[in-house]
């Protein structure tokens, strides 16, 4: 169709023509699985506070983007089989990966762009967040390199701050996953200790996975760790991969 005085029509462009063809091949053939999950956010919310409070002028201010990427990087080392990305010709269907490499999705004037936060397990919440501003401003400038916004095992696409509460989110492959991150919420619970409510926030993350890379209960202890972390957020402000103590992998029943 052609403009008219109704309406406008904007061609599309050749990176919108891209995406939406890898979004279908993805759908079509790689068969999704989900898994939604709860997250408490009180900790880590005074967390960002209290950082950014303190932060000096050579330190950028964090949010809480920036300590969900930390938190999956972490996890992502943490959990068994969880760096890996998907390739047919393998034996085990999956390569394991050496370097915790995350994708973080990032709105451009031409589409939706990926760039991807190298080593995430070894930097620290505030130089995750000096990667992310500094990816993000180039790929809206259309400066990135291809080596910046290809590779990752894992991607994160964050509509909280738009006032989305949960979705879902399509696999980019060969990367094995991708957290869709909801914003966070006051809800009302039951205090225990006071049998009275109190005022708690939470946020709920969907994790969206291909299921021939990814074993189920591998995913499970990936979102379990994912909260462990997301919940003691102080982890996040060291450099490195800290020691920690997590819980011990049991067996997973699914119903």
């Amino acid at each position: 169709p052609e403009s008219n005085d109704d309406f406008e029509v904007i061609p599309v462009t050749a990176i919108r023509k891209i995406i939406a063809t890898r979004l279908l091949e993805s759908k079509v053939e790689n068969p999704h699985q989900y898994m939604q999950k709860e997250i408490s956010m009180d900790a880590a919310e005074e967390f960002r506070v209290e950082m950014n409070k303190s932060a000096g002028e050579d330190q950028p201010k964090i949010s809480m983007n920036d300590c969900v990427v930390r938190a999956v990087g972490l996890a992502l080392r943490a959990t068994e089989l969880a760096n890996i990305r998907f390739n047919d010709d393998a034996p085990s269907l999956y390569d394991e990966l050496e370097t915790v490499d995350v994708a973080v999705a990032v709105a451009t004037p031409t589409g939706l762009v990926t760039p991807i936060v190298r080593n995430t397990d070894e930097k620290s919440v505030f130089q995750v967040a000096a990667d992310i501003r500094e990816l993000a401003g180039r790929a809206r400038d259309n400066k990135l390199k291809p080596e910046e916004f290809t590779g990752g095992s894992f991607s994160v696409s964050n509509l909280g701050m738009f006032g989305i509460d949960s979705f879902q989110a399509v696999v980019n492959p060969p990367q094995w996953g991708i957290l869709a991150v909801g914003g966070t919420r006051v809800e009302a619970e039951l205090d225990p200790s006071t049998k009275r409510p109190k005022a708690v926030k939470r946020m709920t993350v969907n994790l969206s996975m291909d299921g021939r890379a990814m074993v189920a209960e591998n995913a499970v202890y990936f979102l379990k760790n994912f909260a462990f972390f997301m919940e003691n957020p102080t982890l996040l402000a060291i450099e490195g991969y800290p020691k920690v103590k997590l819980a011990k992998r049991g067996l997973v029943e699914f119903q």
